[in-house]
């Protein structure tokens, strides 16, 4: 799934907060490693979502 389709599927789901994981573990295709959180980053941006998506660094807790 891009990031555009992560983003369809979370509203799709209607979900209140979406964390992305697993991008940038395994090179998977050319692009950049760094490019599908950006992407997804600047799509939820468009949107009006960004404050719903928490991109997480390994370690990090969070309450939701």
């Amino acid at each position: 799934m891009n990031p555009e389709e992560a983003m369809q599927a979370f509203l799709d789901l209607k979900a209140e907060r979406m964390v992305p994981m697993h991008y940038g573990t395994f090179r998977l295709s050319y692009e950049p490693m760094d490019e599908p959180p950006e992407r997804l980053r600047l799509h939820a941006e468009k949107h009006g979502l960004a404050e719903r998506i928490a991109f997480m660094t390994e370690g990090q807790a969070g309450v939701f």
